[in-house]
């Protein structure tokens, strides 16, 4: 197998919390390890507060971890880069944004955020831009005849289209898509995840899905990453692992999004939230779990390969 081109090794991420003493902390990811591969879909996919937008902010270094290894071709970007991403960085990996309104700047054509990154990493000069926007607008399925027009002038399905198109304009290695058609119709929601699937079969390029659709998710994503309170509970093929998981957690899920047109809905059974403010030890999932045994709170659950490459942390899996 080749080698991937970004791993997370043992990331977290932690916030302080308010009071006094300051020893407080939400614990956003917790010693996530991950792999994207070129050419690849990977969907990161969890109930609200399950940690996937923070995971998709630290790959695009907007947000640091304080613990484990951002490598992108073998070399930590955590310690070569302490200071924030590099122009070098930025370039190789983009995000796209949920909001594809509150991402384009309203006093400019939508053309103008495409021409500036353009011309910032080196793409284009100021005779050839338009043409290079035209072209990056062509690429995601757009008419020039939108270049010169305001975000408010489009839908949300073009604006959307608009932000890809950004992102591609300095050709990433890396497109980070957070939840990048919840804002959007049922209608264009296919095209634009077409969209990313032919990125990743034409061009080979990687692509991080954080999304709460698991429909979505099994519709384009190669694997898949189960998160829960900022911990990974089940990962491998999106195929298997959303048709037909195995982790406790991973299978409330999947029934409650087939209850719900295959958004993440809040879990049938015990209620409660995931424990991200001093987590107890053991399985984050124990309280809420139908299956809890007692091994599940006295420690971490084990990984275990239930599948070739399909890995399950939970005391009750058995290898296969």
């Amino acid at each position: 197998m080749t080698a991937p081109l970004l791993s997370l090794r043992g990331i977290g991420v932690r916030f302080p919390q308010g009071g006094w003493p300051r020893h407080r902390f939400l614990r956003a990811a917790h010693a996530v390890d991950l792999d994207v591969g070129r050419g690849e879909i990977v969907a990161l996919v969890g109930e609200s507060g399950s940690g996937k937008s923070t995971l998709g902010r630290v790959v695009a270094r907007l947000q640091e971890a304080h613990a484990g290894q951002l490598l992108l071709d073998g070399v930590d970007v955590l310690r070569s880069e302490p200071g924030g991403a590099s122009l070098a960085y930025r370039r190789r990996v983009q995000l796209v944004f949920q909001d594809p309104f509150a991402s384009l700047n309203p006093v400019h054509p939508v053309g103008h955020g495409v021409a500036r990154s353009l011309l910032l990493h080196g793409h284009a000069t100021a005779a050839t831009v338009r043409e290079r926007v035209q072209a990056g607008f062509a690429a995601v399925g757009l008419g020039k005849e939108l270049v010169d027009r305001h975000p408010y002038a489009l839908s949300g399905g073009q604006r959307q289209r608009v932000a890809i198109a950004r992102a591609l304009a300095v050709e990433p290695e890396l497109i980070v898509a957070d939840e990048p058609t919840s804002m959007l119709d049922v209608s264009v929601r296919t095209d634009v995840l077409r969209l990313f699937r032919r990125l990743a079969d034409a061009e080979s390029r990687a692509v991080l899905l954080v999304t709460h659709d698991l429909a979505s998710a099994r519709l384009v994503s190669d694997r898949a990453v189960v998160l829960y309170a900022g911990r990974v509970m089940e990962s491998g093929p999106a195929a298997r692992v959303l048709a037909e998981p195995r982790h406790p957690y991973a299978r409330l899920l999947a029934a409650a999004s087939r209850r719900h047109d295959g958004l993440a809905a809040p879990l049938p059974g015990r209620p409660g939230t995931p424990p991200v403010v001093d987590p107890p030890p053991g399985c984050p999932f124990a309280a809420r779990c139908p299956e809890a045994i007692p091994a599940c709170t006295a420690a971490d659950a084990p990984v275990v390969a239930v599948a070739p490459d399909h890995l399950v942390h939970c005391h009750r899996a058995e290898p296969a």
